[in-house]
């Protein structure tokens, strides 16, 4: 059993343009994150604070990022908090819906659409103990 420390997450409307500015510069082509590319390790969504934003304690980053292998772009959301613990699975799907993650529809469970890739990190550099989901944009390359 993982245990959850209580969080608040406050959306006003001046969080909810943040999410919007964070959106819209991830969805422009010339912004997508391809991890093909050389010098990719320069332009880790991480490190770019256009890719970026924390909501209360919540650190999320986000971004368009080219799959290369499957020919498609996934929309690739990591979210963390200021602790040894992980961000509550509910928590971590509602705020994936406002980066226009689909098929959670509001339901308070910790089970994931089954078309979302959910990975569990505890190790690295940037996003230690962070739940990192993904899900195919449609978009195809």
């Amino acid at each position: 059993m993982t245990a959850y420390q209580q969080r608040h997450l406050n959306l006003d409307s001046d969080a909810l343009s943040k999410v919007r500015r964070v959106v819209n510069h991830a969805k422009k082509k010339a912004n997508w994150f391809n991890p093909s590319v050389p010098g990719w390790i320069n332009r880790i969504p991480g490190h770019d604070r256009k890719h970026q934003i924390k909501l209360n304690d919540f650190r999320c980053v986000f971004s368009y990022t080219v799959d290369r292998a499957n020919h498609k772009v996934v929309r690739h959301l990591s979210v963390s908090v200021p602790s040894e613990h992980f961000p509550h699975p509910v928590a971590v799907k509602f705020i994936a819906s406002l980066f226009g993650f689909s098929g959670s529809d509001g339901e308070l469970t910790e089970d994931f659409p089954s078309d979302w890739h959910v990975h569990v990190k505890n190790d690295g550099p940037i996003d230690d103990h962070c739940i990192v989901v993904g899900q195919d944009t449609g978009i195809r390359i």
